[in-house]
């Protein structure tokens, strides 16, 4: 029988993803949809992802996870003061360059640990003279993506967010 992950193991951290400065209630509603990715053989030969809404999957299938951050308050939110954190579920794999990011409005940092974001993570090594030494992270080794929103986010706007991870 087929391993399964649930994916609505990533909602339960979805309180965690939104984090603004000076707030005592939370203006921005975070949703989150996962997709099974697929690609698909047209009548022409050529190729194309189709996208299933989908809760569970199996080893080896492509999950799209698309965050939407909507400010639900009536007041604009200034840039710099809001971050949409996406953990990497137990289980899977972050795959390589498929964070999205809007243009110009966002910076994407990667965490090994869950706690310290970077744009290029490191991790320290023994090398094989037994000396510690700071080594670019692998993105399989990716446990969570940020993407620190730089403009300011009007009253009823969002912003779409978007990583795939492949299931272990």
């Amino acid at each position: 029988m087929a391993k399964r992950l649930i994916l609505l193991i990533l909602s339960v951290s979805l309180g965690l993803l939104t984090q603004v400065n000076a707030q005592t209630q939370n203006p921005v509603t975070v949703t989150l949809e996962s997709y099974i990715v697929s690609e698909v053989t047209l009548d022409d030969g050529s190729t194309e992802e189709r996208f299933t809404l989908g809760t569970q999957a199996r080893p080896g299938q492509l999950i799209e996870y698309r965050l939407l951050a909507t400010n639900t308050s009536d007041e604009s939110l200034p840039g710099g003061n809001l971050m949409i954190t996406g953990p990497v579920p137990e289980g899977t794999t972050y795959q390589a360059n498929s964070a999205s990011l809007p243009p110009e409005a966002a910076t994407l940092t990667f965490s090994v640990d869950g706690e310290t974001f970077a744009a290029e993570p490191v991790v320290l090594v023994t090398n094989a003279e037994g000396v510690q030494e700071e080594v670019a992270a692998l993105p399989e080794t990716f446990v969570a993506v940020r993407w620190a929103v730089s403009d300011v986010l009007e009253p009823g706007e969002s912003l779409e967010f978007s990583y795939r991870v492949v299931v272990n």
